[in-house]
């Protein structure tokens, strides 16, 4: 049975008091202790009896280890107790040579020489209490030893301090551990050992550092503990325990500038800085460098001055050096700072490191290093290995991890080689994948210094499970199977090409917002049974305490059956997800749907859950819903560029959590029954549910990308090999062209044209000459004159002949005008002489019927009878008197016919004469004319003659200017098949060159098509999917296997595969203690109820947690598991603790249990139950 003891001591309210007025010792009544100690301590008795000492070993040996491992140990601390015997017996001589009194400050005289033994981080438990005692026991000796070794100097054992993180867990301490400490610090006491604790993060149970685990060791008179800073002005000493609050840790230091030691006393001007702190740019217990409380370069340091300086390596600034607790590494992290690290490996993660403890003073900065070589030490081992230097390296006691594959373990060599090991060892085997690369674990031992030293190389790359992490590898492989030719730049090719591929499929993905999400607290109103309002706060502390931080820490939470646990946190996950846990396995459907959700004697629920994103960014997610209507989420804290929307809200929720609903619900969230949800699924549901977490199912629109690129791809091939094959069928035509018979035949058809060219000019020359003599011996200018003569007098008898018919035109026409005018007289007489004959007959008509009326004696109008009158008689004398004279002018008109008729006889006769003179001179005339015409003619004829001697002369004349024009244009004439064999040569290079160019374009693009084609079969499920479930199973399983080697301790192992139908199958194997430790398969359900839930929970929650922050880069800090212990025995139950206590960046572990057994393991115990004086669910703290 454990005993707990629980210490919590109050400490003064120093919170108003300035850090830098505490040159004092902090607590009154270790003033008087001290005093008195002072006063007596040269009566101290240093020795102890052996056998006590002896007793007292024994009596306290871990109950786990076997008789001859007690034995062993017995021996060894027997001998170490009669060192220190002697040496204790010397101190005493060396102090009684000392002076009575001692001032307990460790001071040192005015300015004398100065030295510290410092140690850290011993994270005291069950599991490291042997360590614990062996690391102070070695402490005590080297500080004694110190003082023998400076026998004739005044000085006692080397003052201790201490860094910090004394105890593993805050709250509950073991009585057991404190008795065998405090038996352990009587010998530090009798030793007069001077030691001075400071509190770290793991001591403190409050953030404001009033209350921590190692307050009881003040009552030790030689021990002081720095719960607030302890100033030392007389030796330049500053201890600076641990603040929670950023800005109060580095206050410590900044105060620092504004005091300086004494500078009477102190050797050196500058703080000499001894402290717990988490300072930015260390390397962390995690192997990562730490994001820290403050860095270094942001203390504003005051120089003695008063001038700020910032630089940490300048010598004027107020701190001389500074030595730290917090990170087990050691390191040094600037010029004067340094983490001393732990004084004993703590896990396998620092067994490359050195550990031990250190020794400062006044002589330099620098600390001097203490390996602590011999205490138990970390191994991994990958089977096989070889043994005969592993039995060199390997002691009794330590803790050894022996890795193997399924095959191997099943082996006798295996088991041989495990049996050979030394005794008394933590042996912790592990099995491996089969697929596992050994290079990225393997193991190398070395010797450093001559001393024997397993240094095991533990760095390794984290393991991303991205789908595109995946695709270098996945062409590598394929590379590597396919014997194809590794090229760098190939390979660059087709690792930009899928994830091209990849980002062009619009599938949906988290983006976390940042590397740590922190669940702060839980509000639930009237949600489903939880009436009323309940609030769970995740902070560290009470309300009353008002803490600001969350702390690593594990709380568990009871209740009555049926009191509403499990929907607290079915509430988180509505809040998160709008699900709940499903109602059954194998089920990803919600088991409150609707208004069920709202408790039944209300109308709305109201969940909000405070979020804290990388220790400085608060988010508040609140959903609510009204009966009847859809739920409301409100996201507060957001930056102001993230857009919300109704569509998006959901996906903003995951890119803050950084996980979707499965992520979350197989890694954060394990409710009732779904903690099994992953071992006890069927095959085909254990593939489905990775693929999904894995985003594997973005692969099958990736592949029908891929295949549609490369059918395009192969359409445009197609289409440039046509014009490939025209380009080539055009270069075989042009170069079966042979233009040098031509070009001869040319040559030869140039000589010939010259030739006759020649020819022809040379007979034009000879006719042109010819003609030329011609001319000359005949006088042609006289036939020319002559010619011009005769054609002169020609012309004279031209215009002779012209004068003679001009005057016998004149004279027809007078002729003419002459007959125009007799004719026209003649007419006119005889017109009128008609006339007047007409005249005369009606007149003489008149006459005749006037006499007949006459006769009648009748009227001629009317015809009546008429009277003779006289009147008649004168009428008819005057028709007689006009016709008389009408005769008379007849008469008168024919004379002068007459003698127009004589006028024109003569005249035509004159004319007839003139006629007949001009018609003889006109045919002298002529008969000359004709004689002229007969010379001219002749002299024509002449002239016509020379006329074409001399055209045939101007026609030779350009005959022969166009004869040489010919010749001289054959002679400079050009090849003309130089042109051609020019155009076929451009037109070759062109066509070679088009064919070079679409050539390559054309193994472009057919390498494109292949690349598509390799991610046409990459993405398809027997590829890239396949390989990367085959590397996540490694993954799982190899978390799994190591989490399983701790529950089981070391007994069981599991195996994960996928058969020929791509089904994932698990596949469960027990170490026997019959046959030798061979491996035996067993059913799941042959398991006893402890081992199922063994191999249960190394899958969910361990392995598959760990496998989901690989995926998601984003680790959610709390962790919460309902009905934890179900079928476990008592002795898994602490390991399962422990092992959740140890999860990394875990700062909150959630336990819904109603086990008091393992109540102690826990920092913060609920019980939920009705208040007193309502009936309302409230959650009451009771441990």
């Amino acid at each position: 049975m454990t005993f707990l003891l629980n210490f919590k001591i109050k400490s003064h309210d120093k919170t108003d008091e300035k850090i830098h007025q505490c040159n004092k010792i902090i607590y009154p009544q270790q003033q008087q202790q001290q005093q008195n100690h002072n006063q007596n301590h040269i009566n101290y008795n240093c020795t102890t009896k052996i056998n006590e000492d002896n007793c007292y070993e024994k009596k306290y040996k871990s109950n786990d280890l076997s008789n001859s491992k007690q034995l062993n140990s017995s021996l060894k601390i027997s001998n170490s107790k009669n060192i220190i015997q002697n040496k204790q017996k010397k101190l005493l001589e060396q102090k009684k040579k000392n002076e009575l009194k001692r001032n307990y400050s460790n001071s040192n005289n005015n300015k004398e020489y100065w030295k510290r033994l410092l140690f850290t981080d011993l994270h005291v438990s069950s599991k490291s209490l042997d360590r614990t005692i062996d690391v102070l026991k070695k402490v005590r000796e080297l500080s004694c030893l110190e003082s023998i070794n400076n026998i004739d100097s005044n000085k006692g054992p080397t003052p201790v301090i201490f860094l910090g993180d004394f105890w593993h867990q805050r709250n509950i301490l073991h009585v057991r551990h404190i008795d065998r400490l405090l038996k352990e610090f009587e010998e530090w006491k009798k030793c007069s050992i001077e030691t001075i604790f400071i509190p770290g993060n793991h001591d403190q149970v409050s953030i404001d550092g009033s209350v921590h685990g190692i307050q009881m060791f003040s009552l030790f008179p030689n021990f002081k503990v720095a719960t607030d800073p302890i100033i030392d002005y007389r030796n330049g000493f500053a201890y600076l325990p641990w603040r929670e609050q950023k800005e109060e840790q580095k206050q410590l230091f900044t105060n620092l500038s504004t005091i300086q030691p004494n500078q009477e006393t102190s050797i050196h001007n500058k703080w000499t800085v001894f402290a717990h702190a988490e300072i930015k740019g260390a390397i962390s217990n995690g192997g990562y460098k730490s994001n820290g409380k403050f860095q270094i370069e942001d203390l504003n340091i005051i120089n003695n001055d008063g001038i700020g300086n910032k630089d940490n390596n300048n010598n004027n600034n107020s701190i001389r050096s500074c030595y730290l607790g917090h990170y087990h590494k050691r390191q040094q992290i600037s010029n004067n700072f340094w983490y001393i690290g732990s004084p004993y490996q703590q896990n396998f993660g620092e067994m490359n490191d050195p550990h031990g403890v250190a020794f400062v003073d006044s002589d330099g900065i620098k600390p001097r290093f203490v390996d602590f070589n011999d205490l138990p030490r970390h191994h991994k081992l990958y089977f096989p290995f070889d043994l005969k230097e592993t039995l060199e390296l390997i002691k009794s006691k330590d803790i050894v991890e022996v890795k193997s594959t399924l095959d191997n373990m099943k082996s006798k060599e295996y088991i041989d080689s495990i049996n050979s090991l030394p005794p008394f060892i933590d042996l912790r085997r592990v099995m491996i994948n089969e697929n596992s690369k050994k290079s990225k674990d393997n193991e190398k031992f070395n010797i450093i210094n001559n001393t024997t030293t397993t240094t095991t190389n533990t760095t390794t790359t984290p393991i991303r499970f991205k789908l595109e992490d995946f695709l270098e590898n996945y062409i590598n492989q394929q590379v590597e199977r396919n014997d194809l030719i590794e090229e760098a730049q190939l390979k660059k090719k087709l690792l930009y090409l899928g994830k091209e591929i990849l980002s062009m499929v619009n599938e949906p993905t988290i983006v976390p917002m940042g590397r740590k999400v922190k669940i702060q607290k839980i509000s639930v109103k009237d949600f489903c049974g939880l009436g009323g309002e309940l609030e769970l706060n995740l902070l560290a502390g009470t309300d009353n305490e008002k803490q600001l931080e969350t702390i690593n820490r594990m709380i568990m939470i009871r209740g009555e059956m049926g009191s509403g646990k499990s929907t607290i946190f079915e509430a988180l996950v509505w809040c998160l997800y709008g699900n709940t846990s499903p109602k059954k396995q194998s089920s990803s459907s919600s088991s409150i749907k609707g208004d069920e959700v709202i408790n039944d004697q209300s109308k709305q629920t109201i969940v909000k859950v405070e979020l804290l994103i990388d220790d400085c960014k608060p988010i508040e997610i609140i959903r609510s819903k009204n009966r009847k209507l859809g739920s409301k989420i409100v996201i507060n804290g957001l930056d102001d560029n993230i857009k919300q929307g109704v569509l998006d809200q959901q996906s903003l929720i995951n890119n803050i959590i950084g996980l979707d609903y499965d992520c979350f619900r197989m890694s954060i969230y394990l409710g009732q029954g779904s903690i099994s949800n992953f071992v006890t699924d069927t095959d085909k549901r254990k593939k489905e549910l990775l693929s999904r977490i894995f985003s594997l199912g973005t692969c099958i629109p990736a592949a029908k990308l891929s295949k549609d690129l490369r059918k395009k791809k192969k359409s445009e091939l197609d289409d440039l090999e046509k014009i490939i094959s025209n380009e080539k069928s055009s270069l075989t035509t042009w170069s079966s062209i042979d233009f040098q018979k031509q070009l001869s035949d040319w040559s030869n058809q140039k000589s010939n044209n010259l030739l006759v060219l020649n020819q022809q000019l040379e007979k034009d020359l000879n006719s042109f000459n010819s003609f030329n003599n011609l001319i000359k011996d005949n006088n042609h200018n006289n036939d020319n004159n002559k010619l011009k003569n005769t054609k002169e007098k020609i012309n004279e008898i031209y215009k002779l002949i012209k004068s003679l018919e001009n005057e016998k035109d004149s004279i027809q026409r007078d002729s003419i005008r002459q007959s125009i005018q007799f004719n026209e007289k003649s007419t006119g007489c005889k017109y009128e002489i008609k006339q007047i004959q007409f005249e005369i007959k009606n007149l003489k008509d008149t006459i005749n019927h006037l006499n007949q009326h006459l006769i009648e004696n009748k009227c001629n109008q009317c015809g009546q009878t008429l009277k003779s009158d006289e009147n008649n008689e004168n009428t008819k004398q005057s028709i007689r008197d006009n016709i008389e004279n009408s005769k008379i002018k007849v008469d008168q008109l024919e004379n002068e016919i007459k003698e127009l008729e004589n006028k024109y006889s003569n005249s035509k006769l004159e004319n007839d004469s003139l006629k007949k003179s001009y018609d003889e001179k006109k045919s002298n005339i002529q008969l000359e004319l004709i004689d002229k015409q007969s010379e001219l003619q002749s002299l024509n004829k002449q002239i016509e003659d020379y006329s074409k001697i001399e055209i045939n002369l101007n026609y030779l004349k350009e005959s022969i200017n166009d004869r040489k024009r010919q010749i001289q244009q054959v002679e400079e004439s050009l090849n003309p098949f130089d042109e051609k064999i020019k155009e076929r040569q451009h037109n070759i290079e062109k066509l070679l060159k088009s064919i070079e160019i679409n050539e390559s374009l054309f193994k472009d693009i057919q390498s494109q098509l292949l690349n598509y084609q390799f991610w046409e079969n990459g993405f398809n499920a027997s590829g890239l999917p396949l390989m990367v479930l085959l590397n996540v199973i490694e993954q799982v399983e190899t978390y799994a296997n190591q989490f399983l080697s701790v529950l089981s301790k070391g007994r069981l192992f599991t195996k994960l595969s996928i058969d020929n139908q791509e089904e994932l199958s698990l596949e469960i194997f027990e170490l026997s203690s019959k046959d030798g430790g061979t491996l035996v398969p067993r059913s799941f359900y042959q398991l006893s109820g402890g081992q199922r839930r063994c191999v249960e929970l190394s899958y969910s929650p361990f392995a598959l947690s760990e496998v989901v922050y690989n995926h998601s880069g984003s680790r959610v800090t709390t962790i919460i598991i309902d009905e934890l212990t179900n079928h476990l025995d008592s002795s898994v139950k602490p390991i399962i603790c422990d092992l959740l206590r140890n999860l990394q960046e875990k700062d909150s572990v959630i336990v819904i249990d109603h086990d008091i057994s393992v109540q102690s393991e826990f920092d913060q115990v609920f019980n939920l139950e009705k208040s007193f004086d309502s009936k309302k669910l409230k959650l009451n703290l009771i441990q």
